[in-house]
């Protein structure tokens, strides 16, 4: 009997407890919850500037791949060698000295002429250990220009402050950190890492070489929201954030939130096509399809509205045609959906986006499944590929749209 009546009665005190937690909740929100969050939202949110695009607001975060997507041998360094197009071996002598090289490290480097314009140079550990901050810039800004020099071509690229940041709090030894620190260099205003494979060799236990790649393939994102008040234009935000026969799933979202003093927010993914919806804040599964290692930025750039992506984005003549045929440039103020392409002086597409709103773009930056889709701001995002000199955004706009 005893049993049985603390079975009956157990539940309705347990009924009475969460009641009464419940109703005391929101008079303790109002105060050391809300202030704390408070000095949260003050400390990290930026706003966007006013425009079509609604009431923006944005926080910074920090994205990493699983452990499992992470390959060992995309970082192995082994037969590390430097290629030099339109380098006679007098030349190159030249770059090694004006460079700084010691004569030491200049002994370390094993040099063969290739043609009248291509030196191969391999490299001894000494070396790459050895070379100074200024040395190693020189020198990896002209291998940097050349594709077959894949570490230098697409270095990892770093706010100063973000590095230092990132390495102190991963757990990382503290040799491992300082030996990461000795071979940054740096390049306009972001320090650059290319040697990770010289790196790895070096690390005894797989464990210390996955945190540190986890560590090195943090990607800077941006988590944004729009802010709706009962002053917002519904309407107008339709208009802006409805195109690609989006407006049917937007206007049920916008128009059902309720009114509220002070505004409430809404992920901005929830307006973006179910292209860029499915992606955003992933990473892509590693696959076997050669297909998916074309999977870049110009496949994800002229697929944002397309509910079926398609292919051969990769192929420079079938985007040049696509361009023509579907895009036209656009010279004023580039609105949502506009495919933004990063070119060079000298006309060489790097790069493209998706243009959303402000300086905010929607960006896959490379093919490699350890690249997420995210969204960058625009200054940020020429940051990262400001190893192919000073880039120039072009902005196209959907004839369909």
């Amino acid at each position: 009997m005893v049993v049985l009546a603390s079975l009956l009665i157990l539940p309705w005190v347990l009924v009475t407890m969460l009641y009464l937690h419940m109703t005391r909740a929101p008079s303790a929100l109002l105060h050391e919850p809300q202030r704390v969050q408070s000095v949260t939202e003050n400390a990290c949110v930026q706003h966007c500037n006013p425009g079509p695009w609604g009431n923006l607001e944005y926080y910074e975060f920090s994205m990493q791949p699983p452990a499992e997507f992470i390959s060992m041998a995309l970082y192995s360094q082994n037969g590390l060698k430097w290629i030099f197009r339109d380098y006679t071996k007098e030349r190159l002598i030249q770059l090694f000295n004006s460079a700084g090289l010691s004569e030491s490290q200049r002994g370390g480097l094993q040099i063969s002429v290739e043609s009248s314009n291509t030196c191969v140079v391999i490299p001894n550990d000494d070396v790459i250990f050895g070379m100074s901050p200024s040395a190693r810039a020189q020198i990896y800004a002209v291998l940097g220009t050349n594709p077959e020099n894949a570490i230098q071509y697409d270095p990892f690229v770093y706010k100063p402050a973000q590095i230092n940041e990132w390495l102190a709090h991963s757990a990382l030894p503290a040799q491992t950190i300082a030996m990461v620190k000795a071979l940054l260099y740096e390049q306009g205003d972001s320090l650059l890492f290319a040697d990770y494979g010289a790196v790895l060799k070096r690390l005894a236990s797989n464990d210390e070489k996955t945190m540190l790649l986890k560590t090195l393939l943090r990607k800077q994102s941006l988590l944004v929201k729009v802010r709706i008040t009962p002053e917002t234009d519904i309407d107008a935000l339709l208009h802006y954030w409805g195109k690609g026969g989006d407006d049917k799933v937007v206007r049920p979202l916008l128009e059902g939130l309720p009114r509220i003093e002070g505004g409430l927010t809404i992920g901005l993914p929830r307006l973006l096509p179910a292209f860029a919806f499915d992606r955003l804040y992933t990473y892509p599964l590693p696959s076997d399809n050669p297909a998916a290692g074309l999977h870049d930025c110009h496949w994800t750039t002229f697929n944002f509205f397309n509910e079926h992506p398609g292919e051969g984005f990769a192929n420079a003549e079938q985007l040049k045609a696509l361009l023509q045929s579907d895009y036209y440039p656009v010279s004023g103020t580039p609105a949502y959906g506009d495919a933004v392409l990063f070119v060079t002086s000298a006309g060489k597409l790097v790069h493209s986006a998706v243009y959303l709103a402000d300086d905010i773009l929607f960006t896959k930056n490379g093919a490699s499944p350890i690249s997420p889709w995210m969204l960058m701001r625009l200054p940020e995002l020429l940051s990262t590929f400001q190893i192919h000199g000073t880039l120039k955004p072009l902005y196209y706009r959907f004839k369909k749209y």
